[in-house]
């Protein structure tokens, strides 16, 4: 006989779980073989671990299949194939009776039945037609219960099968604990991020998503997730360096391809209004769950969830919560010009405030959901900037004027003009602070000289050719920026 077990706990980890089950095992003295069900396609087979409540000896372990399992006692499958073709029959008989029922009483062409009779039909024809869709449908329900049954058995017969050789020396029922680990299954962490005012700290909601893929529901279950670490994802605009180079050919029988780019990742593109243009009015609490319990362990963090809780088969995600906390934050408005011509709200917050894994986060304004951006902090800085969204009621415009190139050629080099100028304005009458950061290129080749003619007060990062500016807006007065330099390099080279 196949002993079936059940699932009691899970420890899952980003991309794999840990997985026990328990049974018990009627054993007689001396030698027993037994046969143990519950692991998966996706199971690891060897991490397998098998413990038993009492002084039990194990053999030997194999794995087999379990048709290779020659189980007398299992005859169900046959059993429930005889119970849906006897349905089958039923469901035949309903619709015939149903087809008599409605035929009986049709008089369009009989005489011979008085008016009587016709009436009494017609009167009983509604409560036996209901009986009859009663009776089909309980056959129905009875019938699809039955295929998932006979579907879940029949999945039984390819799952693998443990073959334990086991030695004990009194025979006793004796419980057992099956171990593995799961590779179908993980969980990932999810933010919720809530600004209240600038004179509030963020709240913060960490989440989980909880994903099994094992063809098996597991059901009340103790779980304990451990951390660990995410993809990359969005991020707000950042400045990369405009490098300056000279181009040397290489000869021709040399051959090579070189290349180089830059990929932007934006946050959601969604209004962000600010504490004076949002309603204060609220009729509907959030329903909190209980947060789990932390634990800093020797090489990541376990959230052991409360109570017991079902985890989906190929599910959207089970979701859970983990902790509530909140941020002190720095607010202000940041526009970098040169990459996205919207202004962005953000919080400033420090890095020893934020002890949590890299992850997408989604963004409420109070109540309104404002988009969707991943956080990740960044271990060279103390501090990292969060967006909170876009705020459309800052313009901004960034015009380039078209290059020059020198007619004369000074000391054997070729000179370009660069010019660019930045409009940053307010649609509201409250001034508003907004960061302006651009750039303007850093040269690695000593033949390359970069002239600044004009940077309109802005901060130079003169390793990297960062310009940073703050600025005041409002809506009768806006932000003028102009930024003009000369690049000169030698006339028989390319610039790059």
């Amino acid at each position: 006989m196949v002993e079936r077990t059940s699932i009691v706990k899970t420890d899952i980890y980003r991309r794999s779980a840990v997985v026990t089950r328990r049974g018990s095992l009627k054993l007689e003295s001396g030698r027993n073989t037994v046969y143990i069900a519950g692991l998966t396609v996706s199971s690891l087979k060897d991490t397998v671990r098998l413990r038993f409540a009492g002084r039990v000896k194990t053999l030997d372990i194999n794995y087999i299949s379990a048709l290779d399992v020659d189980d007398s006692e299992r005859p169900e499958t046959a059993g429930i194939e005889k119970m849906i073709r006897d349905i089958d029959k039923e469901l035949e008989i309903c619709e015939k009776m149903q087809i008599l029922r409605e035929k009986n009483a049709d008089f369009t062409s009989r005489s011979d039945v008085s008016v009587e009779a016709q009436e009494r039909v017609i009167s009983e024809l509604p409560e036996q037609l209901k009986a009859i869709y009663d009776k089909t449908t309980e056959l129905l329900e009875k019938r699809r219960h039955l295929e998932d049954e006979l579907s879940r058995l029949q999945a039984v017969r390819n799952e693998t099968i443990i073959k334990a050789d086991l030695s004990v020396e009194k025979g006793d029922t004796y419980e057992f604990e099956l171990q593995y680990v799961e590779q179908n299954a993980g969980w990932m962490p999810l933010y919720e991020i809530r600004y209240l005012s600038e004179k509030q700290p963020l709240e913060i909601l960490m989440k989980a998503t909880i994903r099994q893929n094992t063809r098996e529901d597991w059901e009340k279950i103790a779980v304990t997730l451990f951390s660990g670490n995410p993809t990359v994802s969005n991020a707000l605009p950042v400045l990369e360096p405009m490098v300056l180079s000279i181009y040397e050919p290489r000869p021709v029988r040399a051959k090579g391809i070189a290349a180089s780019g830059m990929t932007l990742a934006l946050p959601a593109d969604k209004a962000m209004p600010l504490e004076d243009e949002c309603a204060e009015a609220e009729v509907f609490k959030e329903a909190v769950m209980d947060s789990a319990v932390i634990s800093q362990e020797e090489t990541m963090t376990s959230y052991e969830l409360p109570g017991k809780h079902d985890i989906i088969h190929d599910s959207d995600g089970n979701s859970a919560e983990l902790q509530r906390f909140e941020v002190n934050a720095k607010y202000g408005l940041l526009t970098v010009p040169r990459l996205d011509n919207r202004c962005f709200m953000i919080a400033g917050i420090k890095n020893a405030d934020w002890p949590l894994p890299a992850a997408t986060a989604k963004i409420y304004v109070r109540d309104a959901y404002a988009g969707q951006i991943y956080v990740a902090t960044d271990p060279e800085k103390e501090e990292f900037e969060l967006s909170l969204g876009v705020d459309e009621r800052i313009s901004v415009s960034r015009k380039v004027s078209p290059e020059k190139i020198s007619g004369s050629f000074l000391k054997g080099n070729k000179v370009k003009e660069c010019e660019y100028a930045i409009r940053v304005s307010s649609s509201v009458n409250d001034t508003l602070k907004v960061v302006i950061k651009d750039s303007i290129p850093v040269s690695t080749d000593k033949s390359i000289t970069i002239e600044n003619t004009e940077l309109s007060g802005g901060k130079l990062d003169e390793k990297e050719g960062f310009l940073t500016w703050e600025r005041e807006v409002i809506s009768t007065k806006a932000a003028e920026i102009r930024v003009a330099y000369n690049i000169s390099w030698p006339k028989n080279k390319v610039l790059v």
